[in-house]
């Protein structure tokens, strides 16, 4: 992704070459596919909302698919309503789910519809370790309850801990740019398409919060072994 912060190196590059006459459209090829490398239709299949009611017509927080029934979310958003949980598609398509686990220490929740078979394809982690501040990452969630939205963001901080009692054993990721309601429980990706954790809150839990906490994959992958 350097590659787009310097345009006009490029295209200096670009004149070289063709002054070599080497083939110029295999150059252009090539730096195309740096710059579009993931898929984001990939993404959004696996992106889901919940409703805490059946009686919803809209979703009240979202969900990552991890397997073709199961769904993970976070724990503060359904718990108290485990008997009333709906996987909502659309107004007119929703399904019962089924709490089949939780960790309140790392706020996570795993749901299961029986009625369900999602396709699915298994994702590669990007741990904690491998990112930067700065870099771009986006998710797909149920912003102010609007199903399968796309919202890039930044990562701002890797590290942060002791600013929430409740989870003290969690270093968040902190984001800038994607912490809108509702996005609570999406899955939180790098731009080559690697999972790096679960979008938990807003900072302060003020709507319109512009920094955001994320689960990193690490505590993810622990939960759902």
């Amino acid at each position: 992704m350097k590659l787009q912060k310097n345009k006009t190196d490029i295209w200096i590059l670009v004149l070289k070459v063709f002054n070599t006459r080497t083939p110029f459209l295999l150059l252009l090829l090539n730096f195309n596919c740096q710059i579009s490398n993931f898929d984001s239709a990939k993404i959004i299949d696996r992106s889901v909302g919940i409703s805490q009611s059946y009686n919803d017509s809209l979703p009240f927080a979202s969900g990552l698919i991890v397997s073709n029934k199961e769904i993970l979310t976070v724990f503060h958003a359904v718990t108290g309503h485990e008997k009333d949980l709906v996987y909502f598609e659309n107004s007119n398509s929703k399904f019962r789910l089924d709490l089949i686990k939780s960790e309140f220490l790392f706020d996570l929740a795993l749901l299961r519809c029986e009625e369900c078979n999602f396709e699915f394809n298994s994702f590669t982690y990007k741990d904690r370790s491998e990112l930067k501040v700065g870099e771009k990452i986006y998710l797909f969630g149920t912003p102010y309850r609007l199903n399968h939205s796309y919202k890039e963001g930044y990562i701002s901080h890797l590290d942060r801990t002791g600013i929430d009692p409740t989870y003290p054993k969690i270093p968040f990721i902190q984001t800038y740019g994607m912490s809108d309601p509702g996005n609570s429980g999406a899955g939180v990706f790098s731009m080559e398409g690697k999972f790096i954790g679960i979008q938990r809150a807003n900072f302060g839990y003020q709507a319109g919060s512009e920094i955001g906490l994320v689960i990193p994959s690490a505590f993810v992958n622990r939960f759902l072994k």
